[in-house]
């Protein structure tokens, strides 16, 4: 059996995670792994479960998503998830930001999941 992509979710709004769950649990290679409502419990359930790809929202509570990405990148940066970030605004401060922390896809939202 092939192993699958495991994938974290992190977003505030709940609502929004468990719809995008659903929606990749259409991909049969994906595994959404964890939940996260904020940036200090995303950065824990990263370290516990070790995920291949993030998705997670600009702006979270507690540690805003930049900062989780720029704490990864600190921490081990050559063992790092592949990171799809969203945010419901954007900026050029924002989208410079992400591209020096080498983010992998940044997507505003309402988007088209």
């Amino acid at each position: 059996m092939s192993e699958h992509i495991k994938v974290i979710l992190a977003d505030d709004n709940l609502d929004f995670c468990q719809l995008l769950q659903r929606q990749l649990k259409s991909y049969t290679t994906l595994e959404v792994v964890g939940m996260a409502r904020d940036g200090v419990e995303l950065l824990t359930m990263v370290r516990e479960k070790r995920p291949d790809v993030l998705v997670l929202d600009a702006m979270l509570a507690k540690k805003d998503g930049l900062s989780v990405v720029r704490t990864l990148r600190e921490s081990d940066p050559g063992k790092i998830p592949a990171v799809f970030l969203l945010s419901s605004f954007s900026s050029d401060s924002v989208l410079a930001e992400a591209m020096t922390l080498k983010v992998d896809h940044f997507t505003l939202k309402p988007c088209d999941l």
